[in-house]
């Protein structure tokens, strides 16, 4: 039972058949991520929130998304004029769910609910947002972020044991999705090399936003401004220093053309 214009949790369980996927808030390389949409005047949802994805990867096309089971969960904000008695909420999903084919999905549904003076929590709901929860990704301290030309290097202080990272991005566009991300580890902290997409024309981002997989299955939650150089970088010439040297690099390479 709920109230008008209350605002409740509601979460949308996803089964899948064996093999075949849906997509996560950034479908990667191609796909679709699911809408959600109250169909009833008045009722307004916010933004799903996303449990942690997978890396699927049929290549040449890397995506995120999810097999098996996905549960999407959801602040819903009902009508502030609903009459006390049964309510049936419509709802909408739309999604895309693909295999060796993607096929477009329509889903239409009533959520029963009974207004009252007074709410009372729905015991199914328990489990699944149980599992969306457990399933969601964490903070993580101790994360800055640099770049080195157009490679953009996220940087781990005091990493905790994280076998086989992977970033991927909550945006689409701007990574090489499908390229390897190199990482290092020095002085107790790890970097990771994350490649631009050669062939886009999105622009490099200021703030580095998405999540960081390990291949325990964990992931955690990056978003973090992006500085102009790494961390820890030595400071650039005096300027009294600085034309000197200038000097004696050009004479060097005066001599190397010179031996060519």
């Amino acid at each position: 039972s709920v109230t008008p214009g209350q605002t409740l949790q509601l979460a949308w369980e996803m089964k899948l058949d064996d093999h075949w996927h849906v997509y996560w808030s950034n479908p990667g390389d191609s796909g679709l991520q699911p809408i959600l949409t109250p169909l009833a005047e008045g009722a307004t949802l916010g933004p799903l929130q996303w449990p942690v994805p997978k890396v699927i990867s049929i290549p040449p096309i890397t995506n995120y998304g999810y097999e098996d089971r996905a549960v999407l969960l959801a602040d819903l904000t009902l009508p502030a004029t609903l009459p006390e008695g049964p309510f049936n909420l419509p709802l909408r999903l739309e999604y895309l769910y693909c295999k060796d084919v993607c096929l477009p999905g329509r889903v239409d549904v009533t959520l029963p609910l009974q207004v009252a003076t007074t709410s009372t929590p729905n015991p199914a709901f328990t489990e699944p947002a149980a599992w969306a929860n457990a399933n969601a990704p964490q903070p993580l301290e101790g994360i800055s972020v640099s770049r080195d030309g157009t490679t953009t290097l996220l940087h781990l202080t005091n990493a905790p044991s994280m076998p086989a990272p992977v970033f991927i991005p909550a945006t689409e566009g701007w990574l090489d999705d499908g390229a390897p991300q190199p990482a290092t580890t020095a002085n107790g902290t790890l970097t990771l090399r994350l490649p631009p997409d050669a062939h886009s024309t999105d622009p490099l981002p200021d703030t580095l936003n998405g999540l960081l997989l390990t291949g325990t299955g964990q992931a955690y939650v990056v978003n973090h401004p992006i500085t102009a150089a790494p961390p820890h970088a030595s400071a650039p010439p005096s300027a009294s220093t600085a034309l000197p040297v200038a000097l004696v690099l050009a004479f060097l390479a005066g001599m190397l053309l010179n031996l060519m």
